[in-house]
């Protein structure tokens, strides 16, 4: 069904926003892509400003190697969170993002804390 046709259908009052929403962009499998690299490691800085010179020291000791991806992945097997609630991901979903993310950095700023997350 074309766009237009799904959308005159929502205008119409014949689909709702959500079934609309659902044929626009149906779900995909999640199929590790073969270009992508797996991710081996994932580098974790952390700078908390307002707490002590000696907490940032123990985080920066903590975080000093990088973690292996796949000991990040076993131990979130043990992590009890509830199942997938509406739109959030799912902890099976977030291990296989984890595995194929290799190259990624993230950047977090703010007033509390400065977090740095590289995946290699």
């Amino acid at each position: 069904m074309p766009e237009s046709e799904i959308l005159s259908a929502v205008q119409e009052g014949r689909l709702s926003a959500q079934e609309a929403y659902e044929k626009l962009y149906p779900p995909a499998e999640m199929h590790p892509p073969s270009k992508l690299k797996r991710a081996r490691y994932l580098r974790l800085r952390m700078y908390l400003p307002e707490e002590s010179k000696a907490l940032n020291t123990f985080l920066r000791i903590l975080f000093m190697f990088p973690l292996p991806v796949g000991l990040i992945g076993f131990a979130t097997r043990f992590i009890k969170i509830p199942e997938k609630v509406d739109d959030e991901i799912s902890l099976e979903e977030l291990r296989q993002l984890l595995r194929y993310a290799r190259g990624t950095k993230v950047n977090i700023i703010s007033d509390d804390a400065i977090i740095s997350i590289r995946i290699d």
